[in-house]
């Protein structure tokens, strides 16, 4: 028995937040009224096109057009919040659904099994989405129907004037055209869960990070690295995201990746710099050169004499006494002058170097758009920049 084609979906309104909040409960109890009170063999001859189904797909458009406009929305308003509602909910409503479709198969077990094979049939999983399962079945479809194709193909080679197989090869043809469609919709749809998935669990990680670790580890911790590895999965995926049909609007999720790592990136750069604010003595110390070292050493055998020469003062007698005394504040100028010195080295190679790993971090941290300003800076100020210009070939050959 053949399902019915899918219902042509109405134009979706434009979201305001305030209005989602406040229907947001009853939008929750009619969803999960509407799949306990739906028809069980009902269920099962529409599958996917049965309303409980679409009911949910809606929840979870409506979610996907909130998470693409928070940013314009105040964060008083929490937004993130709602999103964390919305995904609470609908990890809800599959589940429901789930356990009503098994129902509805242990009800109706006979009609299940002969529309077992027909497209449209709901899986529901613990660890994939709905819309997961259907892209690899539909992609296993296609894969198959592709090889019967190639066979095809080659019969009408052999037999040019065969209508019988160009009939086939033709609706083969469109059932592709109409697959590519589906899983075009689908992996779209996948994706954006992806990002959502992604921005809650960087935000989860940033919260959860401990500020004295974020101190001494820097882009070593959780969360830098994954943003890390977020940001390169963009630029991978890029082709990816462009390959799928225009009125999914692969840009758009382009730029909704783009963004949720950019807003990932300020928050730790934020966090970080309040971190080492608070906890100054937990950063890193840069070892000093052998001249540092050295002038250390005769800072420290300076002092030693200084001290021996004020104990040998207490037993010396009053015709030595001015001399030596001269001699004590001499040695404390010297003194004051080496330890005045050093400190301002000391402190000038912490900064320096302070300011190198800030660039290296700042570099591997980086958007695309900021390596270019970054880029057209030091063209433009070649002397102010020769330290890190310095760096950037050893380190980051590929930004020259």
């Amino acid at each position: 028995m053949k399902k019915k084609s899918r219902k042509k979906k109405p134009a979706a309104k434009p979201l305001r937040l305030a209005d989602v909040r406040e229907s947001f409960g009853d939008m929750i109890r009619d969803l999960h009224t509407t799949i306990d009170e739906f028809d069980d063999e009902e269920l099962i001859r529409l599958g996917c096109d049965a309303d409980p189904y679409q009911n949910i797909v809606r929840l979870v458009e409506t979610r996907d057009g909130l998470f693409a406009v928070k940013h314009n929305i105040p964060p008083e308003d929490d937004p993130d919040g709602a999103i964390a509602d919305f995904n609470e909910a609908i990890d809800a409503a599959w589940r429901r659904l789930g356990e009503k479709w098994d129902a509805a198969v242990s009800r109706f077990p006979e009609l299940a099994e002969s529309l077992r094979d027909e497209p449209g049939n709901i899986r529901i999983e613990e660890d994939r989405t709905p819309f997961q399962i259907e892209v690899e079945e539909l992609s296993a479809n296609i894969a198959e129907a592709r090889q019967f194709y190639n066979k095809l193909a080659a019969q009408f080679e052999a037999e040019p004037g065969n209508a019988e197989v160009a009939a086939l090869m033709l609706e083969l043809d469109d059932a592709f055209a109409t697959g590519n469609r589906r899983i075009s919709a689908l992996t779209a749809r996948n994706f954006r869960q992806f990002l959502i998935d992604v921005d809650g669990q960087l935000r989860d990680e940033l919260d959860e990070l401990d500020e004295q670790e974020l101190v001494r580890s820097g882009l070593e911790t959780t969360p830098a690295q994954h943003i890390l590895q977020y940001a390169n999965l963009v630029q991978q995926s890029a082709d990816a995201f462009m390959n799928l049909h225009p009125d999914d609007n692969p840009q758009q999720l382009l730029n909704l990746f783009e963004r949720t790592i950019a807003e990932a990136r300020r928050r730790f750069k934020a966090k970080r710099a309040a971190a080492e604010a608070r906890y100054p003595k937990l950063r890193r110390e840069y070892p000093m050169d052998d001249d540092y070292q050295k002038a250390l050493a005769d800072l420290l055998e300076a002092i030693a004499a200084r001290d021996e020469l004020a104990d040998s003062l207490k037993f010396a007698t009053p015709a030595d006494r001015p001399e030596g005394l001269r001699l004590l504040r001499d040695l404390d100028a010297k003194i004051e002058a080496s330890e005045a010195a050093l400190a301002a080295e000391y402190e000038a190679e912490q900064n320096r170097g302070r300011a190198l790993d800030a660039l290296r971090d700042e570099i591997k941290f980086a958007s695309a758009a900021e390596l270019r300003e970054l880029r057209k800076y030091l063209k433009d100020n070649p002397e102010e920049m020769k330290d890190f210009q310095r760096l950037l070939a050893d380190e980051f050959p590929d930004l020259d």
